[in-house]
């Protein structure tokens, strides 16, 4: 047993379920969620986990993340990450920098 490197949960692998990275060709696998901090997250890491509709990538963390629409284009408006697939929804937003 090891522990998740995003919220440090007991896990098998490197991460736990909830936080699990998109795969690398961008699909959206079963059950997706958004894996952006709730905004009850204070001293620990909580997602949102509201069905995600988007992947957005974080050049800072070098790391792509599943999220929802409004957690989508605060990231790609307000944080500078770059949106590379969306799921049936449309994501509001101008287009984060490559």
């Amino acid at each position: 047993m090891t522990r998740c490197l995003l919220c440090n949960r007991k896990t098998e692998g490197e991460y736990c379920p909830a936080c699990e990275p998109p795969p690398s060709d961008n699909t959206f696998r079963g059950g997706a969620r958004c894996q952006e901090a709730s905004v009850l997250s204070r001293e620990h890491y909580f997602p949102c986990s509201v069905p995600a509709v988007a992947i957005v990538y974080h050049a800072k963390d070098r790391r792509a993340y599943y999220m929802c629409g409004p957690c989508a284009s605060h990231n790609v408006c307000n944080r500078g990450g770059r949106l590379l697939a969306q799921k049936n929804s449309p994501v509001q937003g101008k287009p984060g920098k490559p």
